[in-house]
């Protein structure tokens, strides 16, 4: 980064990206606006992550950046991994299927291969209900590690990282049409590896236009009638109108809109083209945003909504679940009344579960003004 002042057009990027996972992950299948959100959300959440990279000079630099990322991302990751695998193990409705799946067969008697069963935790195989989006966290932290080796490797050389971006777009189309996987058509664990060449695309691409953005901001610091602007809101509407109809896959059970983590593609090329448009329009458009506190809160405390937002979902607690008094006992079933039945009732359970969040992040504040020393204590679950 050029600078360490935080950019507000980042900020709202970041909080905007994560609103639309979160939005995504309750709107049903089928509507308009989830079918855009999954266009771009994840693609823009990973891009962002490569225009606030910057280059380790030397090994000092590049240690201290590997210790911050494992700071940063690792540790959070552990504690929620541990506790959404807890509940997973202790989930009643869960735990005959887990047994199931690793299960081993024995002199006619059937037990728990052990070795599976941590396997059945660590790859978020089988069933990818609970706490799905946690499948984000290790391959977006392997792949940051290995673009900060790239950088390191390349001097920060951002051609040869815009050249890393088209090969890894380039790799994942072809893997696609020669139907090449390692993990049984599902894309969507953390090992699928359509998944890690796409996100490092996205990744590498936002280091390599990073000085294009900024020449953008600083343009941008004139009157809002920059025609630049209006291009780019354009863009965005054109983007979305032919996204909304190509972005779609239709199968006997119904319909699905394609994402970065789904198992099929409309034409992966033009997914990665819409994605592409789409994120970067965006961010012209943020660049003209004031400066929001708000934005802030969640733009540092993403990976925090991203890790644990699903808990939500899982256990009812949203606001239809609340008026309804649906609580569901913690180790008892998983209870998705209020998930993907309606755009209205998504739309609301969504909104208020950023609702509590932003409450939370108020009170956090407030508690690291009163007691400065237990920011340590928030980072270490992720929250900033």
């Amino acid at each position: 980064m050029t600078t360490k002042k935080r950019l507000n057009y980042i900020d709202w990027a970041k909080a905007i990206s994560i609103a639309l996972i979160v939005f995504g992950h309750i709107l049903p299948s089928g509507c308009g606006p989830k079918t855009l959100a999954y266009a771009f959300h994840v693609p823009m959440f990973a891009l962002i992550g490569g225009v606030l990279f910057s280059a380790p000079k030397n090994f000092a630099q590049f240690g201290k950046k590997l210790f911050g990322m494992f700071k940063r991302m690792v540790v959070p990751y552990m504690i929620w991994f541990a506790i959404s695998a807890s509940l997973y193990y202790l989930s009643k409705e869960k735990m005959p299927d887990i047994v199931r799946w690793s299960a081993k067969l024995v002199d006619g008697v059937t037990t728990l291969d052990f070795k599976q069963f941590i396997k059945f935790f660590f790859f978020y195989e089988n069933a990818t209900l609970w706490n799905d989006p946690l499948w984000f966290m290790p391959c977006y932290i392997f792949l940051s590690v290995l673009l900060l080796c790239f950088l390191f490797a390349t001097r920060g050389n951002r051609i040869a990282t815009g050249a890393l971006s088209f090969t890894s777009f380039v790799t994942v189309i072809v893997l696609d049409e020669l139907n090449v996987t390692i993990n049984a058509g599902e894309v969507k664990n953390i090992f699928g590896l359509k998944n890690y060449f796409l996100m490092l695309g996205f990744l590498a691409l936002g280091y390599a236009i990073r000085p294009l953005l900024d020449k953008c901001y600083g343009a941008f610091k004139g009157p809002k009638s920059n025609p630049i602007l209006y291009g780019s809101i354009a863009i965005f509407i054109v983007s979305a109108i032919f996204c909304l109809k190509h972005n779609k896959y239709d199968y006997p059970g119904g319909y699905y809109p394609l994402s970065m983590y789904s198992a099929a593609y409309n034409g992966l090329w033009q997914y990665i083209l819409f994605a592409i448009l789409l994120s970067l329009s965006l961010l012209l458009v943020f660049m003209l945003l004031p400066e929001s506190k708000i934005a802030g809160m969640f733009s540092r405390n993403s990976l925090f909504i991203m890790s644990t937002h699903y808990f939500f979902f899982a256990y009812d607690m949203t606001f239809y679940g609340v008026i309804k008094s649906k609580w569901k006992d913690i180790a008892g079933t998983a209870g998705l009344e209020s998930w993907e039945i309606s755009m209205k009732l998504g739309i609301r359970d969504a909104v208020f579960v950023l609702v509590v969040y932003l409450v939370l992040f108020l009170i956090t504040d407030l508690l690291i003004k009163k007691i400065p020393k237990s920011k340590y204590g928030f980072e270490l679950i992720g929250i900033k």
